[in-house]
């Protein structure tokens, strides 16, 4: 029998790695995305209970459901448990049955169901919330609890990853729909010196990434300390937490940028140029004005991204020594080149005029 070892290949074995990287970001915003509609949908009907009317109720329901799963990975048997309630009430004369503790409520492997099952005995009297216009939809527990500000969190990093994914190929998009139109940086020039704001990493996705971290540190603490299960009163404070050190990070850049921290100044008395810490400068470093031999933008990207999405574009001053030795500083990297090749024309000018 002929071997077919050579006409079968895996579908995506030349896709390269620009290739690969795009198949995962689609991966992961079409699963960032499923995730989100899974957990917003109840926590979206939970806050709308917060209208719903009070009636009193008593249980004539409650149980506890088990299930036991094979675990193949640690061997044996998993169980999972639910709450089963029935509770009347009556609204305007007319008595209803319900059986929702809360919306998004389900089966779990910890003690949750029953505790549910343990605070409502049969015969219990409960406050029921209720639906004016539906008076038939009701529940025990309205509002949100801790475990919704939880799994908001646990969200949290992977939401950002999509927006960042979200917003990098946006900004492709329209830096070639619409061409950069100034330098692309906030530029000054007094006759004297001429400044140029070059921040390393943007003030805004700095906070982001320090939100992330915060986020992924504060949930791992809570599943350990908590089983996953803090009160409301805690994520509160948590989410405060969080949200207040990515807000002190954004003005702490936004500080330091106003303060001359990332800024290129070019002193065309004195014939000088001080090139900011980065990209590759461990310090601010000065340069003679009569080495500058070239502008250039310099392009950077994954091997087979062709000046595609996955390119970065580096406008570069190159200085050559007595001895002949080209010295190339980057200034900044971006993706969009039309923006790259905007500042270096407008230095260009400028050194030139």
């Amino acid at each position: 029998m002929a071997s077919t070892s050579n006409t079968l290949s895996w579908p995506f074995k030349n896709i390269g790695p620009v290739g690969a990287i795009t198949l995962f970001g689609l991966a992961w915003l079409t699963l960032t995305l499923v995730f989100d509609c899974l957990f917003v949908w109840p926590v979206y009907r939970q806050l709308r209970t917060l209208h719903y009317r009070a009636t009193d109720g008593v249980i004539i329901g409650s149980t506890l459901r088990q299930r036991q799963c094979s675990d193949s990975r640690h061997g044996g048997m998993t169980t999972y448990s639910s709450a089963e309630l029935r509770y009347k009430y009556r609204v305007a004369g007319k008595e209803y049955h319900g059986d929702r503790y809360r919306f998004g409520e389900c089966e779990s492997t910890d003690n949750r169901a029953q505790w549910i099952v343990r605070e409502h005995p049969l015969g219990r009297k409960v406050v029921v919330h209720y639906d004016a216009k539906d008076p038939g939809c009701s529940l025990l527990s309205p509002g949100l609890n801790g475990s919704d500000l939880f799994y908001a969190m646990f969200m949290l990093p992977f939401n950002l990853i999509a927006v960042g994914m979200l917003a990098f190929v946006g900004r492709k998009a329209l830096g070639r729909l619409f061409p950069c139109r100034g330098v692309g940086a906030k530029c000054w020039d007094d006759g004297i010196s001429v400044r140029v704001r070059l921040p390393q990493v943007p003030a805004l996705l700095l906070a982001g990434v320090v939100v992330a971290g915060a986020a992924f540190a504060a949930i791992f603490a809570i599943a350990v300390l908590f089983d996953g299960r803090a009160p409301l009163w805690l994520m509160y404070r948590v989410w405060s937490v969080v949200l207040t050190s990515a807000l002190l990070v954004y003005l702490g850049v936004k500080w330091r940028q106003s303060r001359g921290g990332y800024d290129l100044v070019i002193d065309t008395i004195k014939g000088t140029v001080s090139l900011p810490r980065g990209w590759g400068r461990k310090r601010k470093v000065a340069m003679s004005l009569h080495e500058l031999t070239s502008l250039e933008v310099r392009s950077e990207g994954l091997p087979g991204s062709q000046d595609g999405f996955f390119s970065a574009y580096c406008p570069t001053m190159v200085f050559t020594d007595e001895n002949a030795i080209s010295r190339p500083q980057t200034l900044v990297r971006w993706s969009d080149r039309r923006r790259a090749e905007a500042l270096v024309a407008w230095l260009r000018q400028r050194l030139t005029s």
